[in-house]
């Protein structure tokens, strides 16, 4: 596992654990580590493609994004000053990991691209809220 999925997986398990949270933050956490498992899955499902080549930018995209929102998921929970700037690039992010991903017929990006469209929307309320 991947040294920054695995932070977000233990971060994940901690936030649960914390009575404080508020349900609607839960939630965005929810939805960020979807988009990174989701990446991640189509990522590794592009590089299996008969067309690699051809899948050479959602797999950059894919990858991108599932850092982003993991780092994104980190700065919200420490409660980071640029925190505003963490949700605005990973809404940037998932925005475009989901275009790009919507241009290909696999299952394993539709389901990318779902994922990250509502990944983008959490984190636009959010964002909205501060």
């Amino acid at each position: 596992m991947a040294p920054f999925l695995s932070l977000a997986v233990e971060t994940k398990t901690n936030l649960k654990n914390n009575n404080a949270m508020k349900s609607e933050n839960n939630n965005l956490f929810e939805k960020l580590m979807e988009c990174v498992l989701a990446c991640n899955e189509c990522h590794e499902a592009c590089l299996h493609e008969k067309d690699v080549a051809m899948m050479a930018e959602c797999i950059r995209l894919d990858k991108d994004c599932a850092v982003v929102c993991a780092s994104t998921l980190q700065l919200i929970h420490s409660g980071s000053r640029v925190m505003k700037k963490a949700l605005a690039l990973c809404i940037a992010s998932c925005e475009v990991c989901a275009k790009e991903c919507a241009k290909h017929p696999f299952d394993h990006c539709r389901k990318c691209a779902e994922v990250c469209n509502e990944c983008a929307k959490s984190c636009q309320a959010l964002l909205a809220g501060l």
